[in-house]
């Protein structure tokens, strides 16, 4: 069983009476000892507090600021000349008037048009998508990427029908 007294006496130390089952043990510390130690480890909660405020605070403004600028409203299918994937898209556009349904579709070349090609990359890097598996066809859907025929003529097919 443990038992502590504190006593100051008239040069301000405080003695520690512990005792335990080994027998008494005495610790001596000054006033001004204590009062540094308390001292520290008040700033050490205020510093743990301010990091926790900061790292949320910054926490909410990246989460914030992704939902904003990843959804632009604008739909915009890039494609490259030769693509076999990307006449596969073309071909269903054309049977289905892909075009006059969906009115704010954007076509863009993005082979070989430099400015395209550098949109296409902003698209596909807020989309988190490695540029060794970046191709065409490839459509901005305004939140989200979907890259091949398939995929692409899927998401034309669900556009189509809920209009």
């Amino acid at each position: 069983m443990l038992f502590i007294t504190v006593c100051v006496n008239r040069h301000e130390i405080i003695n520690y009476y512990k005792f335990d089952h080994i027998g008494l043990i005495w610790y001596d510390f000054s006033i001004e000892y204590l009062k540094n130690f308390i001292f520290m480890k008040k700033q050490l909660i205020l510093y743990v507090l301010a990091l926790v405020i900061t790292v949320a605070a910054v926490s909410v403004w990246a989460y914030q600021n992704s939902k904003t600028t990843l959804n632009d409203g604008r739909l915009v299918l890039y494609y490259r000349d030769g693509c076999v994937h990307c006449a596969n898209v073309e071909k269903f556009m054309a049977e289905n008037g892909v075009k006059e349904k969906i009115v704010k579709l954007e076509v863009k070349e993005g082979a070989i048009d430099r400015a395209n090609a550098d949109e296409m990359l902003k698209y596909a890097k807020k989309c988190q998508i490695p540029l060794s598996t970046l191709g065409f066809p490839f459509l901005w859907t305004g939140s989200s990427c979907l890259m091949g025929d398939v995929d692409i003529i899927d998401y034309f097919s669900g556009q189509i029908k809920s209009k």
